[in-house]
């Protein structure tokens, strides 16, 4: 979920009036509450379930449709629209994990600590769709707490920090079932409850709107930047160039003086790393998968010790390598090394790809970014939640290799065409992010009693 930014709570709080009194609560991310409030731990007002419905098919085992982390981390809402895998589970499964309308679920392992409680409420009762594995199902009493409001609060601003300081881990995060059940809440009186969550549903529903107005925007550029890339790696400049069948299934017609090799060809891959005697006192920067974005910028490096490092922080790259995620694909993290820092180090879900002699680090760049190329990776990765590829079959892949001359000149010219977009880009990317401080703000001011929504209009 989105950190904020620009937009506090206490900002959007200026905005709306008070509640007309408050109590202190000795709680340093929630000080103070409206003094009618109170102050509950989850386990008093809902019942926790750690799943461990895995993904396996048993025979003998009745057969179920699962609820997994992706679906719970790119939907707010668990509906019967989505697409729930198939597998098996125990009737003692069943019954424990069943989805009920009012039910909330939240992210209890991650590889990132920002993505642990990450919740989703159940709108409808969902018979034969069962909790998955690395969830959490939470239960409301329905007399005390309505889930609506129970997942608006775990996904704020101060509320959700206890879980994630809580999440304990060094290459993959988790929260303990009883970090769960002791997690603190300001909660009203039950009709105030459903006040807060019309008021949100309204607000957030314009926001979402425009969000999403401006997201296809985003897509828009992004496929005519991809449609940019893909016509020049595969097919050149000169379009008058005589072309011949390229040999490979999934390739259209090449021109007949380019080749096609196997990157393994072409390329060193992972030639670098760290290894585990490394003096545990070096200072080094990492970058992980989330910190390269879907333009191939990386976004942010971590300064840390090696000994305090993750596991997989090991790859060691130099000016002109390419890094290319192998695990969750479908992020499509790809990034050319410019520069690096002596100290660079990149997570093990990378593959670090070095060019030979007979391919430019800058075409290699667009080349690893193409559609003909990372459609292959993605459909041949493995898994729901963390799909991943081996990056010795990944190099086996083909790749279109025009002469050097006409390489440097294809990148030459694919920056110049995509610096115009980017700059598009980014500046809609601004206003989503400001959208999206609002959103986080509002939610946030609204469940822990900072703004009194009980007058407004739902």
């Amino acid at each position: 979920m989105s950190e904020a930014r620009a937009t506090r709570p206490s900002a959007v709080a200026e905005r709306y009036r008070p509640y007309p009194e408050y109590r202190e609560t000795g709680v340093p991310w929630l000080p103070r509450i409206p003094a009618h409030w109170k102050l509950r731990r989850l386990k008093t007002m809902a019942s926790v379930r750690l799943s461990n419905v895995d993904k396996k098919t048993v025979e003998g085992e009745i057969p179920v449709r699962l609820c997994n982390y992706t679906d719970v981390y790119y939907n707010e809402r668990i509906t019967a629209g989505i697409d729930f895998m198939e597998a098996t589970a125990t009737p003692a499964q069943v019954r424990a994990f069943t989805l009920r309308r009012g039910d909330v679920i939240i992210t209890k392992d991650s590889e990132e600590w920002t993505d642990i409680a990450v919740p989703s409420y159940v709108s409808e009762d969902l018979p034969g769709v069962l909790c998955g594995y690395h969830l959490a199902l939470l239960r409301p009493k329905y007399e005390v707490l309505d889930g609506r409001f129970l997942a608006r609060a775990c996904s704020a601003i101060g509320p959700r920090d206890q879980f994630q300081i809580a999440a304990n881990g060094i290459t993959r995060f988790g929260l303990s079932g009883d970090a769960i059940a002791t997690a603190l809440f300001g909660i009203p009186p039950d009709k105030e409850q459903q006040s807060i969550v019309a008021f949100l549903d309204e607000r957030l529903g314009d926001v979402d709107a425009l969000i999403g107005e401006k997201e296809r925007l985003v897509r828009v550029l992004l496929d005519r930047r991809r449609a940019i890339i893909d016509r020049a790696v595969t097919g050149g400049l000169n379009r008058s160039a005589r072309t011949r069948e390229s040999g490979v299934p999934w390739l259209r017609e090449i021109p007949s003086h380019w080749l096609t090799k196997r990157l393994k060809y072409l390329a060193e891959v992972n030639p670098e790393s760290l290894s585990e005697d490394t003096d545990p006192g070096r200072e080094i920067l990492y970058v992980d998968i989330g910190n390269v974005d879907e333009l191939g910028r990386i976004q942010a490096k971590e300064a840390m010790l090696f000994g305090a490092a993750p596991t997989r922080a090991r790859r060691l790259v130099k000016h002109g390598d390419i890094i290319v995620s192998t695990v969750r694909t479908y992020l499509r993290a790809i990034a050319r090394i410019v520069n690096p820092e002596p100290n660079l180090v990149v997570s093990t879900g990378f593959a670090v790809v070095r060019p030979g002699r007979e391919l430019s680090p800058e075409y290699a760049a667009y080349a690893l970014r193409s559609p003909y190329f990372v459609e292959r990776v993605v459909a041949h990765s493995e898994g729901v939640s963390f799909p991943a590829i081996n990056e010795s079959e990944m190099a086996t892949f083909r790749l279109v290799v025009p002469p050097l001359k006409e390489q440097r000149q294809i990148a030459d010219y694919l920056l110049r065409e995509t610096m115009s977009l980017d700059s598009q880009g980014a500046e809609i990317r601004r206003a989503i992010d400001s959208l999206k401080d609002l959103r986080t703000a509002l939610v946030a001011a609204a469940v822990t009693g900072r703004i009194d929504v009980r007058g407004s209009r739902a």
